[in-house]
């Protein structure tokens, strides 16, 4: 299904859950675009962290090539940090349904 603006339930709560960054709980009737309400939100914040997670690296990696010269050390890898996101849903069917949305 293709949205081509924001249906009710997004337009309530976008910008209070991107820009704000606050918790939000809506009730829309189903196909009324709800995961794409509360999606796009953790996906944003995904990508902000993924970005400067990123952009850390790289200044780490000068910084890390500088001094593996001046020392001859090796660099290790930077580990995978905790669960960044967690949705909830009654049924495994949902679950399915809300993976698929967000893929």
């Amino acid at each position: 299904r293709k949205f081509y603006a924001p249906t009710p339930v997004q337009s309530a709560t976008l910008a209070a859950s991107v820009l704000g960054r606050r918790d939000v709980v809506g009730a829309a009737p189903t196909g009324s675009g709800k995961t794409l309400a509360y999606g796009l939100p953790v996906l944003q914040g995904l990508l902000e962290e993924r970005d400067a997670a990123s952009e850390k690296e790289k200044e780490d990696e000068v910084v890390g090539s500088e001094e593996e010269e001046a020392e001859g050390q090796q660099r290790t890898k930077t580990q995978k940090g905790p669960l960044a996101a967690l949705i909830l849903t009654p049924t495994r069917e949902l679950a399915l349904q809300v993976t698929a949305e967000l893929k």
